[in-house]
Parts: structure tokens; C-alpha cells; sequence
């Protein structure tokens, strides 16, 4: 089993261009978490099953980050700390 999962992170590795120690440190981060999770919430699996489409959405989102040109991000990262500064703006005062 552990050279299936050596071939999982080598694809992963190699398919995003990401550090396989980094790979490897949040899988287990990952996993662990969901164990906790599951044992304080009383071991309810919807919530288990829940906690884990959003893990794995944090993951897509992860790679897709991962993967963008630099320039990119350049030119968007003045209006999304805009963005994100009229988000703050609105919490304060809608609460």
C-alpha cells in the first residue's frame, strides 16, 4: 500500500509542481484533524462527511493558487485587499 500512495504523491507532485514534503505534512494535518473532528462531535459521520468536501475544496483551491502565473496575482492583489477591507468595513457596522 505504501508504494500506491509514494506513486498518489509523486503524480501530485509532479502534476502541480508542488514540494512533496509539503504534500505529505498537510495530508497528515489533514487527516488528523478529521479524526479530532469526528471524536468531538460525538462521532456524527454527516459532519465527518462535511468537513471533508470542504477539505478537499480547500485543496482544489490550494493547487489552482498554487498554479497561477505571478503577474497575475499582481495585478489582482490591489483590488482583492480592497475588496476584502469593505468586507471588514461591513461586518463592523452590520453587526
Amino acid at each position: 500500500m505504501i508504494p500506491k500512495i509514494k506513486q498518489l504523491i509523486h503524480f501530485i507532485s509532479s502534476l502541480f509542481g508542488l514540494d512533496k514534503t509539503i504534500i505529505i505534512t498537510l495530508l497528515i494535518l489533514c487527516i488528523g484533524n478529521l479524526f479530532i473532528q469526528y471524536s468531538a462531535t460525538d462521532k456524527d459521520i454527516s459532519k465527518l462527511i462535511n468537513d471533508g468536501a470542504y477539505l478537499v475544496l480547500s485543496f482544489v483551491v490550494l493547487f489552482i493558487v498554487a498554479n497561477l502565473n505571478i503577474t497575475h496575482l499582481k495585478a489582482i492583489a490591489t483590488p482583492l485587499y480592497i475588496f476584502s477591507i469593505l468586507l471588514l468595513l461591513g461586518v463592523i457596522f452590520l453587526v
